[in-house]
């Protein structure tokens, strides 16, 4: 079962190495080019967002409160990513990374916290002929043994082993939400060190989702589970047309 787990840990390491996991301290994500612009195959509003990707359409909706920063989609080869935040900008817009211009968030509802989201998708997934609910327990399984770990870490915290310890995993229908402590502390300024990720499928893609509060004091792991599962299921309900 070890060799098993190693196999998997390594296949979608590399599935997702190239979507390059969200570092969320900035409007552009380490390993995407700083000046790429808005690929010309994105369409995007404050709350959806559609790109082609592995050959057909793949759809973004922002849950209640959340809007979607169309400056800040990147998309390459190997996936796309998506940042989101209140859709409500306070003054300090400039400097918080979880605000974003409010030229471009223009629906007036407030997010329930003062944090940021993001979705990294690549185009396929190592679990391809596997039922969802294989898939999902073999992630845990690989997560609770330590194998991993480059998809669970954000920023710095992502290249130190050990900085980010797994606290709880939930299950619901297809997809794997995992509670994480980021310990280095240093790896996105003003974040709490507390944080939800979630690893899913949608047609064919692997989805990583995570959620990230920047609110003092902390809002409560139960508030950041809603918005992490709330932009789950707008996901799906992005994609269902495309399935």
């Amino acid at each position: 079962m070890a060799v098993r787990l190693s196999a998997m840990a390594a296949g979608l390491g590399l599935m997702l190495g190239a979507c390059s996991l969200p570092q969320e301290s900035a409007a552009v994500p380490a390993g995407l080019p700083g000046d790429m612009p808005s690929p010309s195959r994105v369409a995007a509003t404050a709350e959806q967002a559609e790109i082609m990707l592995g050959g057909a359409a793949f759809g973004i909706h922002a849950p209640r409160g959340f809007c979607i920063d169309p400056t800040a989609i990147q998309e390459t080869e190997g996936g796309a990513l998506f940042l989101l935040g209140d859709c409500v900008p306070g003054e300090d817009v400039v400097t918080n990374p979880a605000q974003f211009s409010p030229t471009v968030l223009t629906t007036a509802r407030a997010a329930p916290f003062d944090g940021v989201l993001s979705v990294s998708v690549a185009p396929d997934s190592p679990f391809v002929g596997w039922s969802d609910e294989e898939r999902v327990a073999i992630l845990e399984e690989l997560i609770q043994a330590g194998l991993g770990t480059e998809l669970l870490g954000r920023g710095a915290a992502a290249d130190v082993s050990g900085a980010t310890r797994v606290l709880q995993t939930r299950h619901r229908g297809d997809t794997l939400y995992v509670l994480l402590q980021d310990e280095s502390r240093g790896a996105l300024e003003g974040a709490s060190p507390r944080f939800w990720r979630a690893f899913a499928e949608e047609g064919g893609r692997t989805v990583v989702l995570t959620v990230t509060s920047f609110e003092q004091p902390y809002p409560g792991d139960a508030v950041l589970l809603r918005a992490i599962s709330s932009l789950r299921d707008a996901i799906k309900a992005a994609n269902r047309a495309n399935t």
